[in-house]
């Protein structure tokens, strides 16, 4: 149509080849394996263009059931943040399920398997003091206030300027 009103001929028909296959979405963040401690960005990429929907789903280690995570997407990009509840450690597997607008899913997305856990060294104990009694030396330090803190690890300096642990003593 021009600015006067008039109308041009039909253009010539242009059809639609469906591809007939299922939609494919990898994650691309997390790697497989990566571990993380309170949360961490998952990122989807797909050279499907006909992707209706996608969304992000985990379950834990040995689970059969997958819990969604993250917005449902129409398009791209596909961004999100994986955060599972605090000091719920373990393994995860991590998915992004897709549907085109044919109405087809993949039936085996790509699973990226991540561990969550504590990446947070315990503080280090300050106050050490040594009493020596002949040929036997007592140590002694402050305690360290950490929830998960499970030994001290007692190292004495070795030829060579290497440590080598002596004592492992419980936390009280």
């Amino acid at each position: 149509i021009d600015t006067t009103g008039n109308l041009s001929a039909f253009s010539e028909p242009a059809s639609l080849a469906r591809s007939g296959r299922p939609p494919r979405v990898e994650l691309i963040r997390p790697l497989d394996g990566e571990r993380f401690d309170t949360r961490i960005p998952v990122r989807g990429r797909s050279a499907d263009l006909d992707l209706a929907e996608v969304q992000f789903e985990s379950r834990t280690e040995g689970a059969s059931v997958w819990t969604p995570f993250g917005p449902l997407f129409p398009a791209p990009p596909f961004d999100s943040i994986f955060e599972p509840a605090p000091r719920a450690y373990g393994f995860y597997d991590l998915r992004a399920r897709s549907l085109d607008l044919e109405g087809l899913s993949d039936p085996s997305p790509p699973i990226v398997r991540v561990e969550h856990r504590d990446l947070q060294a315990p503080p280090t104990p300050s106050g050490l003091r040594v009493m020596v009694d002949g040929d036997r030396a007592m140590l002694d330090w402050d305690p360290v206030s950490a929830p998960d803190l499970a030994n001290y690890a007692v190292q004495r300096a070795a030829p060579g300027g290497e440590y080598a642990t002596v004592a492992m003593v419980p936390a009280p």
